[in-house]
């Protein structure tokens, strides 16, 4: 549904006065087709609250892959700004790049890829709180588009990141130190498992390679979610066995449940 006018306005007043001091005039609105081409239009910033509250409309039929009709109320495509996605961009001055989740007759469009992922992400979300209701431990998704910067210009390594994220994610900090974390590090094809003491005392050899291997496979088919889905579900089997739930069945839930998108 569409954000109030007045929402809108209060929500984007502040990120047009950020983006007007770092000296942006444009907004370069963006979206990928079902293809993975990117598409998108320049605006003025003052449209940015319309954005965000409506969309910019593009004509859907024109959009390959979306089958949308040529008239009616489903015949026009709107990209609608996420808000913290606005950045200045560097190569082109007084332009800021947004990007917009697909809309179409004021509904989520169900084939626009950010709303497939984010069906997603509600899914793993969802495995990962029903999962926690069978153990004690508390379980962690993180991924990651590309090391930062500095990793690269020192060197470090995947594994690294993966330790850093553990800590910084407060993974570490659980009451019974019983955290695991599943960190996947796209543009390297890195994918590292950090586990607390509390459960790393009780990881056999070899356990954590098992399941990225099985994690890589299904990687390799195209079946992202379903990888990280048997992560879950691997990690889980441990937890249940070596963290059990407390006698009063309660497992208070320490840390999010959400994918950590970086």
């Amino acid at each position: 549904m569409s954000l109030p006018a007045d929402d809108a306005l209060a929500r984007a007043e502040p990120l047009v006065q950020r983006l007007h001091a770092q000296g942006v005039r444009m907004l370069l609105l963006q979206f990928t087709d079902l293809e993975g081409v990117a598409k998108g239009k320049l605006l003025p910033l003052a449209q940015l609250p319309a954005v965000l509250a409506e969309g910019a409309g593009f004509a859907g039929p024109s959009i390959v892959g979306t089958g949308l009709p040529r008239s009616g109320p489903r015949s026009e495509f709107h990209a609608r700004g996420d808000a913290t996605t606005a950045q200045p961009l560097p190569w082109w001055p007084g332009v800021a790049r947004l990007v917009g989740d697909g809309f179409v007759d004021g509904q989520p469009f169900e084939a626009c890829p950010r709303q497939v992922l984010r069906r997603q992400l509600d899914r793993l979300a969802a495995r990962v709180a029903e999962s926690e209701t069978r153990h004690g431990g508390e379980i962690r998704v993180s991924v990651e588009a590309g090391l930062p910067p500095s990793y690269v210009w020192q060197r470090l390594t995947p594994r690294d990141r993966a330790i850093m994220l553990f800590g910084k994610l407060r993974v570490w900090d659980t009451e019974a130190n019983n955290g695991v974390l599943i960190y996947v590090l796209l543009a390297e094809h890195a994918i590292e498992i950090v586990a607390d003491r509390g459960v790393a005392r009780h990881v056999p050899p070899g356990h954590w390679a098992a399941v990225v291997a099985r994690m890589r496979e299904a990687f390799r088919a195209g079946r992202y979610e379903a990888g990280l889905l048997q992560a879950v579900e691997a990690v889980e089997a441990l937890l249940v066995q070596h963290s059990p739930l407390r006698a009063d069945g309660a497992n208070p839930n320490e840390l999010s449940d959400r994918v950590d998108l970086r």
